[in-house]
């Protein structure tokens, strides 16, 4: 069996067209009169030495509540709250115009840039949407801040001089019971 070989530029055709039915559909469901609000959660990151601000939406639809990856878009810029809002607000106008009658929360993690009173993208979507707006901090985010103090504690505080004078007593807790039982065999 031979499997053949495909050019770089048709998978990525395909890719591309797999991105836009996606993308249409995806434009469909949030333009319904029935899906009357939805969810944001945005996240920048880099990744090999890449930039990019990640999206997802999530709404209620026909008794189901989905989840969806909206799209990683690319920052060729600053990773400031001004240039990400105006990303996410070019996609929001493009699959859903009325975006801003919409939203009913947006999540993030606690970056200045996401979350800034002044400048952040939640507090711009914030004055942009027509509706007050739930704003959230997400739980692996919260989870990864929280482990990240602890940890700090953990190697600063007086924990590894207790953990050392634990494990030291630990060693000799085997000593002194192999003691007991050599002196109990002894007297048996």
């Amino acid at each position: 069996m031979q499997l053949g070989y495909v050019q770089d530029w048709t998978v990525a055709n395909y890719a591309r067209l797999v991105c836009a039915l996606n993308l249409q559909k995806l434009s469909d469901i949030l333009r319904r009169d029935s899906t009357w609000a939805f969810a944001l959660a945005n996240d920048a990151s880099t990744h090999y030495g890449k930039s990019y601000f990640d999206n997802r939406v999530r709404f209620h639809l026909d008794g189901i509540i989905h989840n969806y990856h909206v799209l990683a878009i690319p920052i060729f810029d600053r990773h400031t709250g001004e240039n990400m809002f105006n990303l996410i607000s070019r996609l929001l106008d493009i699959i859903c115009p009325d975006w801003r009658t919409k939203p009913i929360a947006v999540g993030s993690d606690g970056a200045n840039s996401m979350t800034g009173r002044l400048q952040g993208v939640v507090t711009r979507l914030e004055e942009a949407a027509m509706f007050k707006i739930y704003r959230t901090w997400c739980g692996l985010h919260q989870l990864d801040l929280a482990m990240y103090y602890a940890y700090d504690e953990v190697w600063t505080g007086k924990f590894l001089d207790d953990m050392h004078r634990f494990i030291g007593y630990l060693r000799a807790q085997v000593s002194r019971i192999l003691r007991r039982a050599d002196i109990t065999s002894k007297i048996s």
